[in-house]
């Protein structure tokens, strides 16, 4: 399900929906401002893309003030990506809350930005990411190549200003020795983020765990329980 405007497309809402069974992404509006998506259910995504594939369940691109709340994304299974929730780049205060995500290949969330985007993006700007709930994310079985991570939040690229505060992040067992466990990656997309504020975040995760801020710059934590 697809949400496009070539202008802004304002006050949308997309709400109720059951999206099951779809291998790509769920919901995704593009060129817009203001949509709020809520009360959607996305479930058993099958494992039949192309390695070269990326996808996630609900997420914005091109997009200013979009609400995700109350939605349900589980069983997620693309090569690439496989997040539940994803504010991605050329989006402004994108705000992902109150949303559950379990059992998917990728992480939680996905909030990321291309460096090479070009002048047409205004980037990734001041995402904010509270009280939501994973469960079992970041099973990614495959290990073929390179990029095969999952961590449960990965933050990709120059995104600036981004708030990620009282969500509860809970890592079972790793079903194979060859799955990734890592709660937070910060990593290049021809860039790295700027100014993220974790704070008062639950982790835990049943065997040892990493964060991995690589070169990202001016990372705050504040009331970690972990």
């Amino acid at each position: 399900m697809c949400i496009l405007s070539d202008a802004y497309n304002k006050h949308t809402i997309v709400r109720n929906n059951l999206i099951e069974k779809v291998p790509g992404d769920g919901i995704v509006p593009i060129g817009c401002d203001s949509t709020l998506i809520e009360y959607n259910l996305m479930c058993d995504s099958p494992d039949i893309l192309p390695m070269t594939e990326a996808a996630a369940g609900i997420w914005p691109w091109s997009c200013d003030n979009t609400i995700i709340q109350y939605n349900e994304v589980w069983g997620h299974k693309a090569p690439w990506d496989a997040q539940g929730f994803d504010s991605d780049y050329n989006c402004q205060n994108t705000l992902i809350q109150y949303n559950y995500s379990h059992d998917n290949y990728g992480g939680m969330v996905l909030i990321c930005n291309s460096g090479n985007a070009g002048d047409y993006s205004c980037g990734n700007i001041g995402s904010i990411v509270r009280y939501n709930i994973s469960i079992g994310d970041g099973i990614r079985p495959k290990e073929t190549r390179q990029g095969m991570f999952s961590p449960s939040i990965h933050i990709a690229g120059p995104v600036k200003q981004t708030l990620v505060e009282r969500n509860i992040i809970h890592a079972n067992l790793k079903p194979s020795d060859i799955i990734d466990r890592t709660m937070i990656t910060s990593d290049s997309w021809d860039g790295y983020a700027d100014n993220t504020c974790f704070r008062q975040n639950i982790y835990y995760a049943a065997e040892p765990s990493r964060f991995d801020f690589t070169s990202s710059t001016r990372n705050a934590f504040e009331h970690r329980a972990v």
